[in-house]
């Protein structure tokens, strides 16, 4: 498969100083929790995963946690999946957790890509057949958008939590001056979304202090599929993990994948 640009542009993320400030290393003991399922993967076998089983009925959640995190502070996320009736997927890429190695934008897409892969081909040997709902949260959600460029029909949608549209929302989030690194072009995130090809459910503070909602609403223009929906958390200025354990916020993943079945174009502008 050709080499789009924006993957061109990511690469840029990888060269220092700022591989050091946007991939800080999140080393740590990762157990896994009872009844959850370990998966190691990888070319060296040695990157970790942990599945939370839900109903086999309802899709399964393949999450791309953001950078410093690890398996260790997902337990309360899986929890909530499955009290939805939702199964969680969640790994750890190079240099986070018991994953070796060192993190980087190259490393979270090709590991990413690589747990994908694996979690299509182990999961429906444990009654989990369904395609998989990919959703990533923070610097996540660029390995969720790259999973459904190259996985396409392998996606059932796309969740996007606390994206950013542009670098410079990323440099800010990571206490950054934009000015510092004028070579960055902005605007990559536009190569993913314009090709979108899967539903796509964009989940955003309503005052979030790096990317503004109307950057958001612009970003979600782009996108050509008739099934997309933002859904705008009332009053936050930033959405960390805490949320996704949250009572309802997977009843609201739930209902976005309902809202998919009949093929209706609607919009949901609040969550309450």
């Amino acid at each position: 498969m050709e080499r789009p640009p924006h993957l061109e542009i990511l690469a840029l993320m990888d060269q220092s100083p700022l591989r050091e400030a946007l991939f800080p290393p999140a080393p740590g003991k990762t157990p896994c929790p009872p009844k959850v399922t370990e998966f190691l993967f990888g070319p060296a076998g040695n990157l970790k995963a942990h599945f939370y089983p839900g109903s086999p009925e309802m899709p399964v959640i393949f999450l791309v946690h953001d950078v410093g995190e690890t398996l260790a502070d997902y337990p309360p996320v899986g929890h909530a999946a499955q009290q939805a009736e939702l199964s969680l997927f969640v790994f750890d890429p190079r240099g986070c957790g018991e994953s070796p190695g060192r993190p980087s934008m190259k490393g979270l897409l090709e590991d990413s890509l690589q747990a994908f892969a694996l979690a299509q081909e182990r999961l429906p040997a444990q009654g989990y057949s369904r395609p998989l709902v990919v959703m990533g949260r923070g610097v996540g959600t660029v390995a969720a958008l790259e999973i459904e460029r190259q996985y396409g029909p392998g996606v059932a949608a796309v969740i996007l939590v606390s994206t950013f549209v542009n670098p410079d929302a990323l440099l800010l989030s990571r206490g950054l001056n934009p000015q510092d690194f004028p070579d960055l072009p902005q605007g990559f995130m536009e190569g993913y979304i314009q090709n979108l090809s899967r539903p796509i459910m964009v989940v955003h503070a309503q005052h979030d202090r790096y990317v503004p909602l109307s950057e958001v609403e612009k970003f979600l223009m782009y996108a050509q599929v008739g099934n997309k929906r933002l859904m705008i958390i009332p009053g936050a200025d930033f959405l960390d993990r805490s949320l996704l354990a949250e009572e309802g916020f997977f009843q609201m993943v739930s209902d976005f994948l309902h809202w998919l079945r009949p093929k209706r174009r609607r919009r949901a502008i609040t969550l309450h």
